[in-house]
């Protein structure tokens, strides 16, 4: 096979070496000071987004837990209560009931118990048994608190409410326009209501 030297006829195309170009340092800073202002523009969005997601799950998974409470307590036929979990340095020590609601109320943790004789309080010597252990939540949810000065909600062996029903307000750090109410009625029913409502029937 003949060999044909550079530019002759009959010879295949030139390969011309690829030229790279890279980033010079002003063209990284602009990008960098850019990517920085796009983030300070969203940040305050998404932190509110983590607020809405943190507050909106807590509110359900407390509403589940007093259904489970009200089913639980039909189940047994003996009363079922929820009350504010105390707060304890000791992670192996037993779990025990709050005395007083704090500035976190039921965001520090909740219980839910077999309450023998129905007293809101759990007390070994009375035969009561947790069936729910809720630990403190994050610091995205700034309180949640009852309405009213109650420490616990219990059921009776009926499923109705015990006492007044009320409310909770589930309470962000941003304020009141996202929070969320969790409604329990007389009959021990719960919901959550969209975000922003200030009454159970509004």
């Amino acid at each position: 096979m003949p060999i044909h030297p550079p530019n002759t006829p009959g010879a295949g195309p030139l390969l011309t070496p690829c030229k790279s170009r890279g980033v010079t340092l002003i063209e990284l800073m602009v990008t960098v000071s850019i990517l920085a202002i796009l983030l300070a523009m969203g940040a305050p969005s998404m932190t509110a987004f983590l607020e809405r997601q943190a507050v909106g799950s807590l509110a359900e998974q407390f509403a589940s837990d007093v259904r489970m409470a009200r089913t639980e307590a039909m189940k047994r036929g003996l009363p079922v209560s929820m009350c504010i979990r105390a707060p304890s340095n000791d992670p192996t020590g037993t779990p025990s009931c709050a005395t007083q609601a704090g500035t976190r109320g039921f965001a520090a943790g909740w219980l839910v118990f077999s309450d023998f004789n129905g007293d809101g309080r759990l007390t070994s010597a009375d035969r009561d048994v947790i069936l729910r252990d809720q630990p403190a939540a994050s610091a995205r949810v700034a309180s949640m608190r009852r309405s009213g000065s109650a420490l616990a909600y219990t059921l009776q062996n009926t499923g109705v409410m015990v006492g007044a029903s009320g409310h909770v307000t589930v309470l962000p750090p941003s304020g009141q326009a996202h929070q969320r109410l969790i409604c329990v009625n007389f009959a021990g029913r719960a919901r959550v209501t969209d975000i922003g409502k200030t009454a159970c029937n509004a």
